[in-house]
């Protein structure tokens, strides 16, 4: 059984699936709380009205999860305290849908930062036009209690579903780590970090596609590893040395 499980203000959604057959597991009962129970449809959700309490002694929950003729699965949902918000603020993640993308982790000193998203309200309300993006130096100095300033600020215009796009022209910055921030009414909603740093362009490139994506651990992945020139010419004869490791 795979689960994923999004504990909200006032619904938990648990969605499952058949990690043999790929397929979304129907008829399957979940508990939580010892007594709250729902159970799968046919396309594999469920849904628990009321807040879910995570105990701060412990710090996390058991949804327990029962399917004909497999067994029984166990689901620890944990809790984090840490938020962007000033302290009393209700947090932002239970304020506004906020997602947001780098083109890349690590860029030259004077590269270009392309970045994207979207943030809409939870509630539905009124998203302003206006945000801002700000580009902060990623150490102890920039938190928002310090009120320094940003290293770039600009003001970006979000679409009617929330979409922004933007870019950062890097000023031949020192190596280190770097954070950009989207702020609404001077609220932070979501930041991303990158590095800078002085890197050369290696000679050639190393490209690895496994068969599947997604695999059980008893499965077998076979990889099919491909070294080339950056102009597509293929690299003969190179030892390459890999190491496997798992995404739990």
């Amino acid at each position: 059984i795979s689960a994923y499980i999004s504990v909200c203000k006032d619904k938990t959604m648990v969605w499952l699936n058949d990690s043999i057959t790929g397929k979304p597991l129907e008829d399957a009962s979940i508990t939580v709380d010892d007594n709250r129970k729902a159970v799968s449809g046919r396309d594999g959700l469920a849904f628990i009205d009321g807040k879910v309490i995570i105990p701060e002694d412990i710090g996390y929950s058991i949804f327990k999860i029962n399917a004909k003729n497999k067994p029984t699965f166990f689901a620890y949902v944990t809790k984090t305290n840490w938020y962007m918000g000033k302290e009393g603020e209700e947090p932002v993640n239970d304020q506004y849908w906020n997602y947001m993308y780098l083109d890349r982790g690590l860029y030259l000193p004077n590269d270009t930062v392309r970045v994207w998203g979207m943030v809409r309200p939870r509630d539905g309300g009124v998203l302003p036009e206006k945000a801002e993006l700000i580009l902060y130096k990623y150490d102890y100095s920039y938190f928002e209690e310090n009120d320094l300033p940003g290293l770039q600020t600009k003001e970006i215009r979000l679409s009617s579903s929330g979409l922004f796009k933007d870019e950062f022209t890097l000023d031949n910055l020192t190596s280190g780590n770097y954070s950009i921030i989207l702020k609404i009414e001077n609220r932070r909603i979501i930041e991303r970090t990158f590095e800078v740093k002085e890197y050369t362009k290696p000679a050639y490139r190393i490209n690895v596609e496994p068969d599947k994506n997604v695999a059980a651990a008893w499965e077998k992945v076979k990889f099919d590893i491909q070294a080339s020139f950056f102009e597509g010419s293929p690299v003969p004869g190179i030892k390459l040395n890999y190491n496997v490791g798992i995404n739990r």
